[in-house]
């Protein structure tokens, strides 16, 4: 978990820094919506690959 929160404050840094035009936070905000809704669609079985 430490690790990948180190990645995510990198990859948001990079792009702050070099996203010219981009919104980030909102672009960020958009991707966590989708990425909840993606995981609401999950399901709560078990199964091999997913």
């Amino acid at each position: 978990m430490i690790s990948e929160a180190g990645h995510y404050t990198t990859f948001i840094t990079f792009a702050r820094k070099y996203g010219k035009g981009i919104d980030v936070d909102k672009r960020w905000q958009e991707l966590v919506v989708f990425e909840g809704e993606l995981i609401k669609s999950y399901g709560k079985s078990e199964t091999i690959h997913g």
